[in-house]
């Protein structure tokens, strides 16, 4: 998967980080369904566990940060 680096910061507002994070996973789990035949796919090649692809897909947002790591 090729890397995305944005040229211009994001700016979220508090009221919409909830908002931010679904939509984030959602594109997310789209990418990886049109990448990736399995989730432990996946999860091998984005270095996550299995669960965490399923929740990605299922979109829930608990245990996801949009806190630079």
């Amino acid at each position: 998967m090729k890397n995305l680096q944005l040229s211009y910061p994001i700016i979220v507002e508090l009221g919409a980080v909830k908002d931010t994070k679904l939509k984030l996973i959602k594109v997310i789990a789209q990418l990886i369904s049109k990448k990736y035949t399995t989730q432990k796919k996946a999860a091998n090649a984005l270095k996550i566990d299995q669960p965490k692809v399923s929740q990605i897909n299922r979109s829930k947002i608990e245990g996801f940060s949009l806190e630079p790591v």
